[in-house]
């Protein structure tokens, strides 16, 4: 109290004097009515802070998310694939994608379209860095020739990228061929392999007999089927098909009749006319 009371003190003789301060009035003020006022940050405890876990970290950006634009990527996939495969074969390089037994096994677009991966196969082994080196220089002009195609608005890069997958399988696949079966190995033809299953277990004679009498004495029997009923729905189909089968047949006997009629007439006045000749 003693301190406010001398505040007044102050501010009464700062009012009354002949040179006034009004911005020391005003801070004075509010020091005053601010007194305990102050606000109180209140500060939690959060404890220790808790680190990534190892699937975070190597989890990519795109795991986990569906993409709407799944079919746009396969039009494009297919898209490129065809402009490619057109462009290779057409090009000035075709030589050497022959000679070293090239493939364009599929093509796909990354999912932020940044990039085109193109996966390819070879036939040739022990060349895949001379044929990976080739391929990425010739990468360039095959995107100079897609933009001038304007087969997108700006045509992403291209690599290529090896398809291990299907050259194991190639690899297998020559390793079969040529692997030593042994002297007595005769190769099998997949045409002659039987598509239906033999009973090898063995059969009593009794029962083949019987079975052969069976298949012996089997006789077609004739059935007489009822005739397909012609009124469905209440309409009688035979008599309006025998009306209309009349009617046509009884304009066209009019017709020959008219036709017949007619040459007649012309035939009696060609008469006439060599008559009066």
């Amino acid at each position: 109290m003693n301190i406010s009371i001398n505040y007044f003190k102050t501010l009464n003789s700062l009012y009354h004097s002949s040179n006034v301060n009004y911005a020391a009035i005003h801070k004075t003020f509010r020091k005053v009515l601010s007194a305990g006022t102050t606000k109180k940050r209140n500060f939690k405890y959060q404890g220790i802070p808790t680190l990534t876990n190892v699937t975070d970290l190597t989890k990519s950006s795109d795991e986990g998310k569906r993409h709407s634009t799944s079919k746009r990527a396969s039009m494009l996939n297919k898209m490129f694939m065809r402009y490619i495969t057109d462009l290779i074969i057409n090009g000035n390089h075709w030589e050497e994608y022959a000679q070293n037994g090239i493939e364009i096994n599929r093509i796909e677009v990354s999912p932020d379209y940044m990039k085109v991966n193109i996966f390819w196969i070879s036939k040739e082994k022990n060349k895949d860095e001379a044929i990976q080196s080739f391929l990425s220089d010739n990468a360039y002009t095959l995107r100079h020739e897609l933009s001038q195609l304007r087969v997108m608005g700006v045509v992403p890069p291209l690599s290529f990228i090896k398809d291990k997958h299907q050259s194991e399988l190639l690899d297998l696949d020559h390793r079969i061929s040529i692997a030593d079966y042994g002297i007595d190995y005769e190769p099998s033809a997949v045409s002659r392999m039987k598509h239906q299953l033999e009973l090898y277990s063995s059969i009593d004679d009794k029962f083949k007999s019987k079975l052969e009498n069976v298949e012996n004495d089997e006789e077609e029997v004739d059935v007489d089927l009822p005739e397909m009923p012609q009124n469905i729905f209440g309409l009688d189909y035979v008599g309006i098909l025998n009306r209309q089968n009349g009617a046509t047949c009884h304009t066209a006997a009019k017709k020959k009749f008219i036709a017949s009629n007619q040459k007649i007439m012309m035939l009696r006045v060609i008469g006439q006319q060599d008559r009066a000749i």
